[in-house]
């Protein structure tokens, strides 16, 4: 209980030092990324959560005793999305109660409640100023997990956490080889990374965008994850390209890091990626038996079977590994129509913003999300005790910000991100009030006001 005094403690002082809600979500994403799940817990009497999951619930709690939360703005905003969020919430929590299995509350408050709290906090901060700092956080972590794993994977010791990674059933340290950084597994450090690599599309400095390329694309390499090299690779590249180069300009910049990084997977240092394609142990013939399963199986339409439940599957010998997709394992404990419902919200948030956003807004606000999805797809994912629920969230939350490059001032936002429909419904408006109550006729209502909590 100890452990839980003490992040209890480090919230009220960050109430009552009245940090912004920037402080708050970094020093959430940054315990959840360097504190992996099995290595701290924090100990309620009948579960635990991690102290990531601590420090979002109170800030949520926080921000509703405070006063007007701006929440409620961004709640009406994408309504139908949160309400689909909702639902799948709510049902996900309905679900393990009618089975009787209350003890796996706090775990799925782990891996998906709190995850979803923390996109509806980092998406209704008003402030670009904000979600930017996030924003440096995210890549920071990125760069120190990527050296991390680049030397975990040339010396094959894991430096940090190898006691507590060792009650991992699949932990082996004579056998470690796949770098992972601070995370949970090799795969959860490639999520992680190629996340990243999808937000370096924000980064202005060319310099400094093919640094951390290089550096997360070594770290993509050292985790050997196959598919996160595939969707890492295609989005670095989008990201090399995202510059304010000319067409030729970006072609040349694709050509030379699409030809340095085939360059680097067939060099020694990729020979452990190299050798998983050649031979994948097993994996590859193991996601196509679990996807001949699912397609055979039946699967609950409304209820699933609990969640956990389709590591059973492997247990009970059906299986020779769980079902290595974390949306058809969510299918299996929690039923189709959850199932269902989870890809439409997320999908509903990263698409909403095109219809709001400003001329350019297309596809690199989303790609964070887009392929943290793809991600998701090819291993457990978010269906595990890891930092993947939240990372998953988190990169959907970058899908209503502005442009890479845009910097507007808080105020102006709003009339920014309207421009295009001011000209064509009052095209004489002069001064910044006239700006402001058009804006307010276009939104329906009065744009948000600044707030120091961001």
């Amino acid at each position: 209980m100890l452990a839980l005094a003490f992040w209890v403690a480090l919230s009220a002082l960050l109430i009552a030092a009245r940090a912004s809600t920037r402080l708050w979500l970094a020093i959430a994403l940054a315990v959840r990324v360097l504190v992996p799940s099995v290595a701290f817990q924090v100990d309620l009497g009948w579960g635990s959560l991690h102290p990531a999951t601590v420090l979002i619930l109170m800030l949520a709690g926080a921000r509703v005793v405070g006063g007007p939360d701006p929440s409620l703005h961004e709640l009406r905003r994408s309504r139908i999305a949160y309400v689909l969020a909702a639902v799948v919430a709510a049902g996900v929590v309905l679900s393990q109660l009618r089975l009787g299995l209350v003890q796996s509350l706090l775990a799925i408050t782990d891996a998906i409640l709190a995850p979803m709290v923390f996109l509806l906090l980092f998406r209704s901060s008003k402030s670009e100023r904000s979600r930017g700092a996030v924003l440096l956080v995210a890549l920071a972590l990125g760069a120190l997990e990527s050296v991390l794993a680049v030397i975990q994977y040339a010396i094959k010791d894991p430096i940090v956490y190898a006691g507590d990674l060792e009650r991992l059933w699949w932990f082996s340290l004579p056998e470690f080889t796949r770098g992972q950084g601070t995370l949970d597994s090799p795969l959860d450090l490639s999520l992680w990374l190629v996340v990243c690599v999808a937000l370096l599309t924000f980064v202005q400095s060319s310099t400094i965008r093919y640094a951390l390329s290089l550096l997360y694309f070594a770290g993509v390499l050292a985790s050997g994850s196959r598919f996160g090299l595939i969707v890492g690779g295609a989005a670095l590249l989008f990201a090399l390209g995202s510059g304010r180069r000319s067409l030729a300009g970006r072609l040349v910049v694709i050509a030379i890091g699409g030809a340095v990084g085939v360059l680097t997977v067939f060099s020694s240092f990729g020979l452990g990626v190299q050798e998983r394609f050649a031979d994948d142990d097993y994996s590859t013939a193991s996601r196509l038996d679990a996807y001949n399963y699912l397609s055979g199986a039946s699967v609950r339409i409304l209820s699933g079977r609990g969640y956990g439940s389709s590591y059973s599957l492997k247990s009970s010998g059906v299986l020779a590994s769980s079902l290595e997709n974390a949306y058809a394992m969510f299918v299996y404990d929690f039923g189709w129509v959850l199932g269902v419902l989870l890809i439409v919200s997320q999908s509903w948030l990263l698409l909403d913003g095109l219809r709001r956003g400003p001329r350019g807004s297309s596809l690199s606000p989303r790609l964070a999300g887009l392929v943290a999805i793809l991600v998701c797809f090819s291993y457990s994912s978010f269906e595990t005790a890891s930092a993947a629920g939240l990372v998953l969230w988190f990169a959907i939350g970058f899908a209503t910000e502005l442009p890479r490059g845009a910097r507007f001032p808080d105020e102006l936002a709003p009339v920014v991100l309207v421009d295009s429909n001011l000209a064509s419904i009052d095209g004489r408006a002069r001064s910044f009030g006239e700006l402001q109550r058009s804006t307010e006729a276009v939104l329906g209502e009065s744009p948000p006001s600044r707030s120091s909590s961001d």
